[in-house]
């Protein structure tokens, strides 16, 4: 094996590596067991709340919270801040633990 064979091995191991991450980076991304678009429907259908309302309590931009009423997963502090005002208006609304 040449210099330059074994480097492309190598360079194609590290490729492989980095590919095998970055899968594994979105798998851990993708929640399986909270519906994002659901609790986002909830929170306009039984409380009230716009898209823009949403945005504005959680301080994102309301295209954020678009994307995410149509299925795509917010980062950790995001879902977290969502799961929380969701509770927030369950309990002033009808003073019952939702989730």
């Amino acid at each position: 094996m040449t210099e330059i064979e074994a480097e492309q091995l190598l360079y194609a191991e590290e490729a492989r590596k980095a590919a095998r991450a970055t899968i594994g980076q979105l798998y851990v991304r993708r929640d399986p067991v909270t519906n994002w678009p659901e609790i986002i429907r909830a929170m306009r259908e039984r409380f009230g709340y716009s898209l823009r309302r949403i945005a504005d309590a959680l301080g994102v931009a309301h295209s954020t919270v678009q994307r995410w009423a149509d299925g795509s997963p917010p980062n950790y502090e995001d879902g977290a801040a969502i799961l929380k005002l969701h509770q927030m208006l369950a309990e002033k609304i009808g003073g019952i633990r939702i989730l």
